[in-house]
């Protein structure tokens, strides 16, 4: 009786793992059919006027506590939708820091939205002491309906990317981990007046 009840758990263990195996799957396979529909907008492929959707514009608590609207309306915006939770955004943030040592004295202004919220604000600190950190966090609101600015910007996984152009509109989004050199390259090409 030992040895089938043994069997039981293992079986029910399994199946868990089955399924859960095969319900990753089917979330990635989603997100790559996002990603060919157009979601993915590279330098080569800037949204054209007609395509380009107007940012909208929003207001958060930094980590200090002092309310940031973004996208700052005459400047290139870097929107970086990330969470600590999140293993790529780990990983990414450092080389997008590092990258963005090229663009200080350029027109290009970077903020990274933690969906964390306040709830986890003391671990944000904690992790931009720890990285040297210095750009800015802000931290997500959670409203009746949904996170607040995310809802806005149709955030629908991290990290996710956006650069807006400094007349307010978004000329790049890219969903999920993305080759940062690409990025750049893109940041680049987008600040020498390839998209407006």
């Amino acid at each position: 009786m030992k040895s089938f009840r043994n069997f039981n758990k293992s079986f029910v263990f399994l199946c868990l793992f089955l399924f859960t195996f095969a319900w990753s799957s089917l979330i990635a396979s989603e997100s790559v059919k996002i990603k060919q529909t157009g979601t993915v907008i590279h330098h080569k492929n800037h949204m054209t006027s007609e395509q380009a959707v107007q940012a909208p514009l929003s207001t958060l608590y930094n980590i200090q506590g002092t309310p940031k609207t973004f996208p700052v309306l005459g400047k290139w915006n870097l929107l970086v939708y990330w969470s600590l939770f999140c293993q790529s955004c780990i990983e990414e943030m450092p080389m997008i820091q590092e990258g963005l040592k090229e663009f200080e004295n350029d027109n290009l202004t970077a903020y990274f939205i933690s969906i964390d919220t306040v709830r986890m604000q003391k671990a944000l600190v904690n992790f931009v002491r720890r990285r040297d950190f210095n750009h800015e966090i802000l931290l997500e609101e959670v409203t009746p309906y949904g996170y607040l600015t995310a809802g806005q910007w149709n955030v629908t996984m991290t990290p996710t990317f956006f650069l807006v152009s400094p007349s307010g509109e978004i000329a790049f989004r890219h969903e999920g981990p993305i080759n940062i050199l690409e990025l750049f390259e893109t940041i680049r090409y987008s600040l020498k007046g390839g998209a407006q």
